[in-house]
């Protein structure tokens, strides 16, 4: 068999990397896991000499016996017919956060591959969660651990299940710089008008502010009164909020991962909290604009620790002040 290269690819914002992956090595197998639409998009670039396989992650409810002893079962049913046969292989994985599945396969894999942790993006999580002691999830991590055979660390409220990838024979890799996409890739929104992007998901929308609601919606529409298209993309799972999807002009696919839009087809980019605002910003594709300044999250320390995660993803380069936000908010 020859030397295969493993990436197990967890989440959209996972996708840039795989592809600079897939790049640097040869006989790639590709398991999406979980989000569907990051397995469509990867089988609609058509790579060649790459697998794509897409697993969900099994249901699992931690309050049901009968769903715990299932899925266990499963994990080492799914293991035996397609994990096991790898040996001698360079393995990637993105994050130790939230994905009990993944873990279950490299924790196994680690005994007889060379697994790497290809961190990106977990190192900044942590400055919105906090650390302290929960009985619910020493319980719940007793239950994730007897599923997988895995040991996961609980002390953290954002990031549980936390993989603890340190007992194992897995390696790390921290990743600061985001690789360019290849413009063969990129999706262009056509069209002679300007446009403006609009980066956004449901969840923001519901932990504003009523009256914050109501500005965004004033913002939007001034927008549109001054002959700009207004262009959305939303959530890659949950897509674009209701209350305000009716002002797009355009919407991009939501299996379109952020990085893959061409931004030369914008004046500008703007948005809330999202970590999308991320790489346009930090790869300076046009300018980026969060509205973080003008309008009111329901927790105001989450606002704060939301403002510092992105500030820092982009290298401080998302714009939280400027004329242009002061011209539309008028």
């Amino acid at each position: 068999m020859k030397k295969k290269t493993i990436i197990f690819c967890q989440a959209s914002s996972d996708l840039l990397y795989t592809l600079d992956l897939i790049s640097k090595h040869k006989y790639v197998i590709v398991y999406v896991i979980n989000v569907k639409v990051i397995y469509e998009y990867l089988i609609s670039l058509e790579i060649k000499d790459i697998e794509v396989k897409f697993y969900p992650y099994f249901k699992l409810n931690l309050f049901n016996p009968k769903t715990i002893f299932k899925v266990k079962e499963s994990l080492i049913d799914l293991w035996y017919n397609e994990f096991c046969q790898y040996n001698k292989c360079n393995v990637f994985f993105f994050s130790t956060s939230y994905d009990w599945f993944t873990a279950s396969y490299v924790k196994r894999l680690s005994e007889e591959n060379k697994v790497i942790y290809y961190n990106h993006y977990d190192y900044l999580t942590g400055l919105v969660g906090y650390n302290s002691f929960s009985l619910k999830r020493e319980i719940k991590k007793i239950i994730f651990s007897y599923v997988t055979k895995v040991d996961f660390l609980s002390q953290s409220n954002i990031n549980f299940p936390n993989f603890n990838y340190k007992k194992y024979d897995i390696s790390k890799i921290d990743v600061f710089n985001k690789p360019d996409v290849n413009e063969k890739f990129l999706y262009t929104v056509l069209g002679n008008t300007k446009k403006v992007l609009f980066l956004i998901s449901p969840e923001e929308i519901e932990n504003l502010e009523d009256s914050s609601k109501e500005k965004l919606i004033s913002f939007i529409q001034n927008i549109r009164k001054n002959n700009i298209s207004l262009v959305f993309k939303g959530h890659p799972r949950l897509g674009e909020p209701a209350e305000i999807k009716e002002y797009a002009d355009i919407i991009i696919p939501k299996n379109i991962p952020s990085e893959f839009i061409n931004y030369k087809c914008f004046e500008f980019t703007f948005g809330l909290t999202s970590a999308s605002l991320c790489y346009p910003a930090q790869k300076e594709l046009c300018p980026v604009y969060s509205l973080l300044k003008i309008i009111s999250h329901k927790s105001s320390e989450d606002q704060k620790k939301l403002k510092n995660y992105i500030s820092s993803y982009s290298d401080n380069k998302i714009i939280f002040e400027s004329e242009k936000i002061d011209y539309f908010l008028n």
